[in-house]
């Protein structure tokens, strides 16, 4: 019995069978989704002082303006990453973007940002 299962093994690896890994599986990578300012003017700096639109966190809300940004202002050039989208309260067009660009968060219109690497349609929508 052995030895018709040892040479089974043989034969199988031979044919180029490979078994699967032990373990947990690894888990799945995320695609990250970077972003540049490019017209800081579509920027909405005061947004989280209302209830305008609907934010992924109270954290995010609290850092997402103008009041928690401190002295730093976004600027054209900045690069961060853009981690979920909302529709604005009162305009169908643009959709707001929220961009970490860490340790601050900014509230976009999607036409002051340019993705360098995947696109607003990856990210998911945040609804109140």
């Amino acid at each position: 019995m052995r030895r018709r299962a040892a040479l089974l093994l043989l034969a199988t690896l031979s044919a180029g069978f490979v078994p699967p890994p032990i373990g947990p599986k690894p888990a799945p990578v995320q695609r990250v989704n970077l972003v540049e300012i490019v017209d800081s003017g579509n920027m909405y700096d005061l947004i989280n002082t209302t209830d305008c639109i609907a934010w992924p966190s109270p954290e995010v809300r609290a850092k997402g303006g103008s009041n928690g940004w401190g002295s730093w202002r976004p600027k054209n050039g900045d690069r961060g990453v853009a981690t979920a989208w909302t529709k604005h309260c009162f305009q169908t067009n643009p959709r707001v973007v929220f961009v970490n660009i860490d340790p601050y968060w900014v509230a976009m219109g999607e036409g002051g940002i340019k993705f360098l690497t995947g696109s607003i349609d990856d990210l998911p929508e945040i609804t109140k």
